[in-house]
């Protein structure tokens, strides 16, 4: 197993993206013709992983920018919350 040391990194949260898509059918196979919506929206959350030294400076250079759903960013934030109060 690969570990990887990011202590000297801070994420930083920049902005939150939806994507509206298009349902072609639900897991049945079945198209929406009885009322139900043509559109979906995907929820994402873009953030920063960046060096903790320039995060003061905005972290505008040496930076990783990240995209995952916001369930999952949420539910790592709140566990990241907890261990801290821990």
């Amino acid at each position: 197993e690969i570990s990887i040391d990011l202590t000297g990194y801070s994420i930083v949260f920049e902005k939150c993206q939806y994507v509206k898509f298009y349902n072609v059918g639900d897991e049945d196979g079945q198209n929406d013709e009885e009322g139900g919506s043509v559109l979906s929206v995907n929820k994402f959350v873009i953030f920063k992983l960046c060096n903790s030294n320039s995060c003061s400076n905005g972290c505008n250079y040496d930076y990783a920018e990240y995209v995952i759903d916001m369930e999952t960013y949420v539910a790592a934030l709140i566990e990241m919350m907890q261990e801290s109060v821990e």
